[in-house]
């Protein structure tokens, strides 16, 4: 049932942020005529974190609530509106002071599962590009010490190229950072973005993302 809702949570939120808005929230009802007695909740937000938390080593069921979560709360709706999009209001939620360390720790938790299936490891590294927001959570997720920088590095020499954009698009959030800016400018560094770029030049978007990348650096 949970990896059937995973998986219906993801086909209908990809790209429709009305679709978003309505998976991601829930109305507690207070009472029958007041419309100001209604408290919004971020239902669906909240599911697919206490079920990512509650089934750490199930892969398969890692692989798609971790999809199903990214699919909230990327903007990827071309249709564009006047008001903020759903699934940027979304994203805030993840950022939240009380919700972030949650969300590091299922990163965390996915990065290290032995058996890493192509599409787990591709959302894992498109949901830490998410949430890899403000310069002092960015120092902290792209310590070079850290689980998440070679976690990145290993997708990068990968012969995927969904993972090597998924890794490029990472470093490049990452990049946004003054102090780690420097640190992926080194040359030892750079080598390895070129050379991704040049093993996939027949794919756009790893070509988006590393030039962006080094544009950006």
């Amino acid at each position: 049932v949970l990896l059937a809702g995973g998986t219906a949570i993801t086909a209908m939120c990809t790209a429709n942020d009305a679709n978003k808005q309505v998976a991601a929230q829930v109305f507690e009802e207070k009472g029958v005529i007041d419309d100001a007695d209604e408290k919004p909740l971020h239902g669906a937000i909240f599911l697919l974190l206490d079920t990512l938390e509650a089934f750490p080593e199930s892969v398969q069921l890692q692989t798609e609530a971790m999809a199903a979560l990214r699919s909230l709360v990327v903007d990827d709706d071309t249709r564009k509106s006047e008001c903020m999009p759903s699934a940027l209001e979304n994203r805030e939620v993840l950022l939240s002071d009380e919700i972030y360390p949650k969300v590091g720790g299922i990163v965390e938790n996915a990065s290290k599962l032995a058996s890493q299936p192509l599409k787990l490891t591709e959302q894992t590294l498109l949901l830490l590009r998410e949430i890899s927001r403000g310069q002092e959570r960015i120092q902290e997720l792209a310590k070079p010490k850290g689980l998440m920088m070679p976690y990145v590095r290993k997708a990068l020499g990968s012969s995927e190229a969904r993972l090597v954009r998924a890794a490029l698009a990472v470093l490049r959030a990452f990049a946004f950072c003054e102090d780690v800016r420097d640190e992926l400018s080194l040359s030892c560094e750079t080598k390895g973005y070129v050379q991704a770029v040049r093993d996939h030049l027949g794919t756009p978007v790893v070509c988006e993302q590393g030039y962006g990348l080094l544009a950006n650096l």
